[in-house]
């Protein structure tokens, strides 16, 4: 399944998160930057969610399925402790449904 495999890639590429939970997985990657992997959604795993901070200046997004969440919208709850995506904060919502989904991703994410 596509969460599954997500999951297994940010491993390899950014270790173990900085944070489990029931619900989430989510890497700290600065003090002012992090994402999460929702793991309790989607149930059958054929895609997966991952939030990330709003892009600053004229940073490109990958070609991936995102809704942007402003300062106001609720979101995913156990979100808010990771950097970037607390209250208050422009926050995306990826929608990852493919391998090259995945990849893009992970390309956006490296330094």
């Amino acid at each position: 399944m596509i969460k599954d495999t997500l999951i297994n890639r940010l491993h390899e590429e950014f270790g173990e998160p900085t944070r489990t939970t029931k619900k989430v997985e989510a890497w700290h990657i600065t003090n002012h930057f992090g994402f999460v992997v929702e793991v309790d959604k989607p149930d059958h795993g054929e895609f997966a969610n991952v939030w990330l901070p709003h892009p600053f200046d004229s940073i490109e997004m990958p070609a991936i399925t995102l809704q942007v969440y402003p300062q106001d919208k609720g979101r995913h709850s156990n979100t808010y402790s990771t950097p970037g995506l607390q209250r208050g904060e422009v926050v995306l919502k990826l929608k990852i449904t493919s391998q090259h989904d995945i990849e893009n991703l992970v390309d956006y994410l490296k330094p």
